[in-house]
């Protein structure tokens, strides 16, 4: 726990003034009740510097002293350089500065994004008569908005409280935001003299900062999967252990992790400071063609949620906002490119069949037909007419279509540009595009080269 100043701050009135950070506004009035307010968190281990005594002083030659059995010299100041190997095998904490005990800050403390913060408040009747009417109550402002306030207690059923008694009480808010937020607790109650209301406030400022900072968020797509890049970042002043950075796809995704630091126990999720992960997540979306077709552009992929811990079990949680994501606009008509025909190799100068997948994703019906243009697919060409029939086919259905090609020169194609497929019911063009890239090699086996094939002209 982490206690602060229990005095009372003035009554409200506009203007006043707010305290700095962790410490509350000082008064000159007397208040019949006392408020302390204390944080409640985990202690740190607590740091100072080693003493390490002289030989001329009184506990310079009684080894019992120490906790490292430190050598002395007798002739002379001890001096760590003279007996450096002696010292480093046998350091102990108290070399290192570190103390057999725990502190708790004096003030709120670093809070961070993610934690959930937890306050203790005590309630003290510091005079010899009882008080009555008492109420309570706590808020906390984000930023500098005043509109933006959260009531963390509101306690009005206090009837009467004794002389010399407490009302504790505690208040839990997980924190959401960075910057600063202000604690605002408010005492109001009967003054014994005259029966009046009463009141007065403490104002408590801290500043709240992100333990971890996600340098870029990265998209990217292949075909119809989505790959999601994470760079993560220790922004914090001590190391710290990450349980979970998991990426939680929306409906109608399969997720695919390929992070490699997401393998192993959490205890050896160890990060530094400043230290810099990568992670790496594969979206794909599930098909149901009993689903109504819809052309999305824009759609949320999903949501990251971090879990850590600190040195001391101290926890906290993070979920990002949405991941939005502007798909490309679909097409009523859809190839998809399955490979070559049994998973041959291409060779140059060697018809070859490519095994194709066409998909209506209209709600109509349509009668489609690929028309080949051989100069724009220049190193590729159709083996045969440029026109291929395919016939009907089915709102929401698929249909696999055999193209019979032929390389003129080996090297690494693109397959796509100059393949058009037109749907003739309602005379729309759909262009492949780059649909696929193709590795055309020579054939070891082959004795020569056809010589008119580089010198047609479609």
């Amino acid at each position: 726990m982490n206690p602060l100043n229990d005095l009372p701050s003035p009554p409200s009135s506009p203007g006043s003034p707010i305290s700095p950070v962790g410490t509350p506004i000082l008064i000159n009035e007397k208040y019949p009740l006392s408020l302390k307010v204390m944080r409640l968190k985990k202690p740190e281990f607590a740091v100072s510097f080693p003493v390490l005594l002289e030989s001329g002083d009184s506990l310079g030659s009684t080894k019992e002293s120490y906790k490292t059995n430190y050598p002395v010299n007798d002739d002379k100041f001890y001096d760590p350089r003279h007996t450096k190997e002696a010292v480093d095998s046998n350091l102990i904490m108290d070399g290192l500065g570190l103390v057999d005990k725990w502190e708790l800050p004096n003030i709120f403390g670093k809070i961070y994004v993610g934690e959930t913060f937890s306050c203790f408040l005590s309630l003290h009747n510091l005079t010899f008569a009882s008080t009555k009417g008492i109420s309570v109550k706590g808020e906390l402002l984000t930023g500098n908005n005043a509109n933006n306030k959260t009531v963390l207690l509101d306690v009005t059923d206090i009837k009467e409280m004794a002389s010399q008694s407490n009302a504790d009480f505690i208040i839990e808010h997980p924190l959401s935001q960075p910057g600063d937020h202000t604690l605002i607790i408010t005492i109001s109650y009967l003054s014994p003299l005259d029966n009046t209301i009463q009141s007065f406030y403490k104002v408590f400022k801290f500043p709240v900062d992100n333990p971890l900072a996600m340098n870029a968020v990265k998209i990217f797509n292949l075909n119809e999967h989505v790959f999601v890049h994470l760079e993560l970042q220790n922004k914090m002043d001590k190391p710290l252990f990450v349980d979970v950075v998991r990426l939680d796809p929306s409906i109608g995704y399969e997720l695919t992790d390929h992070s490699t630091h997401n393998s192993g126990p959490p205890q050896e999720q160890l990060m530094q400071v400043g230290e810099i992960r990568r992670f790496l997540y594969e979206l794909a979306a599930l098909k149901n063609n009993n689903d109504p077709v819809t052309n999305i552009t824009t759609t949320v992929l999903g949501m990251i949620e971090l879990q850590w811990k600190g040195n001391m079990g101290d926890n906290g949680i993070l979920v990002t906002h949405p991941i939005q994501h502007r798909m490309a606009p679909r097409q009523d008509v859809e190839a998809h490119m399955d490979g070559t025909l049994d998973d041959t190799s291409v060779f140059v100068e060697r018809p070859f069949t490519l095994m194709c997948t066409l998909t209506n994703r209209s709600a109509r019906q349509c009668n489609l037909v690929i028309t080949y243009n051989n100069q724009k697919m220049y190193p590729l060409c159709a083996d045969g007419s440029s026109t291929q029939h395919i016939g009907l086919i089915e709102p929401n259905t698929s249909v696999r279509v055999e193209m019979h090609l032929f390389a003129m020169k080996e090297g690494l194609h693109v397959f796509g540009p100059g393949v058009i497929i037109k749907d003739t019911t309602h005379n729309k063009l759909y262009p492949l595009g780059n649909l696929s890239q193709i590795q055309v090699v020579r054939d070891k086996g082959s004795k020569g080269i056809i010589p008119i094939l580089n010198d047609v002209l479609f």
